[in-house]
């Protein structure tokens, strides 16, 4: 089919140029890409240089996540009009998420240049520096951004997440009810005004989010998980999708956090290795599985005895962390649950530092982890501890489970297992004062 035949088939009563370019600019708006790149590759046929024709297909491959097609374009576009603001504004977009963080900075800045009240360059250019882990450029520009923007709610939500993550509690608070107010019927951001109100332990007020969240939607299930914990109910264990997104928000600056907390977890349970207790296998060639492996914080302090080492956790954003420690063989993203019911190697270590704390019944977790360790293997993990008048798992106001110590010694008898280490620690410290927990040391018999 002929470029003519093209456009007569996709605009029969265009005439002009500039016509057929709006119908196709229109289609591409009403989401029909494909379409709407069949129009452009006709048209650049016959105007090649056309600078707002490139932008508009460069702007069309980057939606559909083709960064090095549409960088080239984008590109020539900036330069046959040096003086369009949009073209830097889009050069950067795609030059961000080509992970070219100096290139993108320069290209929204020269954008300010041009057109000083860009406040969609801000957000961006502040989106940059939350990429280069600079949060208070990026403060610095999202307010710039929202006195031009006052209601852009995903301008909002950054300024808002930024805030948090820098440990302005109060300020993130009130955002989050801005963005509660310009939309009152988003879960997600009634969400994340909940989650905030509980890091500055404002229980009472969360619950009345929760609440309101469960009137828009009653199966949400953070909401539900985190009401129960509030009201003193118990559940079964959290929901994956909460655990992802609790732990995606953490991920940067994980580590830090839970350094703060006089968090030791990992170290201890690494303390109890290097003992008498052994698997049969020779030390240094066992194959280890880390359940929720986080961050990879306790898979550096175990690699030493692995062969092959397998790290699963729920967040994508965690494991992104762990692939820098370059220590795993495999990262796989899946609930433990669901990482069991699709893989059946045996191991000669399991461990989990701080993750059954997000499943209160373990009953089905001891028994697939037992399966799936060879003879001799241990399963070394801590938990919260529940006292011994509670029930055998606890939901707590944090939305986090503990457990009594003659449940897990139950368990652990029932799976044939036995206990070589059983000790009272200290989990964290926080303002509440200490958490005390427990480290299991177990070996299948």
């Amino acid at each position: 089919m002929s470029v003519a035949q093209v456009i007569e088939k996709q605009l029969p009563n265009s005439t002009s140029f500039d016509e057929q370019l709006e119908a196709a600019r229109q289609t591409h708006e009403a989401g029909q890409l494909d379409q709407a790149k069949t129009m452009y590759d006709a048209l650049l046929v016959v105007q090649p240089n056309n600078h707002l024709l490139l932008h508009l297909k460069g702007a069309l491959l980057f939606q559909k996540g083709q960064l090095e097609k549409a960088l080239p374009l984008i590109e020539k576009a900036a330069l046959l009009d040096p003086h369009e603001p949009r073209y830097l504004n889009t050069l950067g977009l795609v030059q961000r998420n080509m992970r070219q963080f100096d290139g993108a900075l320069v290209s929204f800045q020269i954008a300010l240049t041009l057109q000083a009240d860009f406040g969609e360059a801000l957000c961006n250019m502040g989106l940059v520096y939350i990429d280069k882990g600079m949060p208070d450029k990026a403060l610095e520009n999202f307010e710039k951004a929202i006195k031009l923007l006052p209601n852009k709610v995903e301008l909002l939500v950054n300024y808002a997440h930024t805030l948090r993550d820098t440990g302005k509690l109060p300020e993130a608070t009130e955002i989050y009810k801005r963005i509660a107010e310009l939309e009152p019927n988003s879960v997600r951001h009634l969400l994340n005004l909940g989650i905030v109100l509980m890091m500055q332990n404002l229980e009472q007020e969360a619950a009345t989010i929760y609440e309101q969240v469960l009137k828009i939607d009653p199966e949400e299930a953070t909401a539900k998980h985190l009401l129960a914990g509030l009201k003193g109910e118990n559940t079964q264990t959290a929901p994956d999708t909460y655990v992802a997104s609790l732990f995606d928000m953490y991920a940067d600056d994980f580590d830090r956090h839970l350094a703060s907390l006089s968090y030791q977890v990992p170290e201890m349970l690494a303390a109890l290795i290097p003992s008498k207790f052994t698997p049969q296998t020779k030390q240094g060639a066992w194959r280890i599985l880390d359940l929720g492996c986080g961050t990879g914080a306790c898979g550096v302090l175990f690699k030493q005895y692995a062969e092959y080492m397998v790290g699963v956790d729920l967040s994508a954003k965690m494991l992104k962390s762990a692939e820098e420690h370059n220590i795993y063989n495999e990262l796989i993203c899946a609930s433990i649950d669901n990482y069991f019911s699709k893989n059946n190697e045996e191991f000669d270590l399991v461990f989990a530092a701080d993750v059954y704390v997000y499943i209160g019944d373990l009953k089905q977790t001891f028994i697939e982890t037992t399966q799936r360790m060879a003879k001799g293997a241990l399963y070394a993990f801590s938990t919260e501890l529940a006292s011994e008048e509670e029930a055998d798992f606890v939901l707590r106001t944090s939305g986090r489970y503990s457990q009594k110590n003659s449940y897990i010694l139950g368990l652990a008898q029932e799976c044939g297992l036995e206990v070589l280490v059983n000790k009272e620690i200290v989990v964290r410290t926080d303002a509440k004062g200490n958490l005390d927990g427990r480290l299991y040391l177990l070996q299948k018999k």
